[in-house]
């Protein structure tokens, strides 16, 4: 029986919505034993073209489909991450699923390396809560709030939420998109 590729061994992309949260996942995923200078490609939207968040929905249909045509390939994944704003996790993960069926693309499944974190409002409420913020709202940006304390230690802020990351999901004071979003990256092991 073969086992399961570690995450070094794992190769894929990563969709994301902005150079913030493509930042923060890079490191991430380097500490959870990725190889993201060479396995990892990361698209980033491009800034000033749109709803950055539609961009990845509309990429995501496209990576599927190279994921599932290369099936033979065991050691791939993808993660397409978007911004919870105002519609929250569930709603963007019904849009992803959306965007499958509008491609004739069968839903995700169980057994891929899948993933598909909403950080929500944004990936700053993730970073604000991993760095010990309390009493933070998922139903209000805290974009400015982030910046007033960590926007010219951003990179600073980032290490210290990577530090912070939970094994397992959870923690009973993380956001609930933060505890939903640490489940889909167990996803990809």
């Amino acid at each position: 029986m073969s086992s399961s590729p570690s995450p070094a061994e794992l190769r894929g992309v990563v969709l994301c919505e902005d150079k913030l949260t493509e930042r923060f996942l890079r490191r991430l995923l380097a500490s959870l034993g990725f190889d993201t200078q060479r396995r990892i490609r990361f698209d980033c939207a491009p800034s000033g073209q749109g709803a950055a968040e539609a961009w990845v929905r509309k990429r995501y249909p496209s990576e599927v489909r190279v994921l599932r045509s290369k099936r033979h390939q065991k050691a791939l994944c993808l993660v397409a991450v978007r911004d919870g704003d105002r519609v929250g996790v569930d709603e963007r993960k019904r849009e992803l699923d959306r965007q499958l069926q509008a491609e004739e693309l069968e839903p995700r499944r169980a057994d891929e390396r899948i993933a598909t974190p909403v950080p929500t409002w944004s990936i700053e409420t993730w970073l604000l809560a991993l760095l010990g913020a309390p009493g933070l709202s998922e139903l209000e940006s805290v974009k400015a709030e982030f910046t007033r304390r960590h926007g010219e230690r951003a990179t600073e802020a980032i290490v210290a939420a990577v530090r912070a990351w939970p094994e397992q999901p959870g923690s009973s004071s993380a956001p609930a998109s933060l505890c939903d979003g640490v489940a889909e990256l167990t996803r990809l092991r």
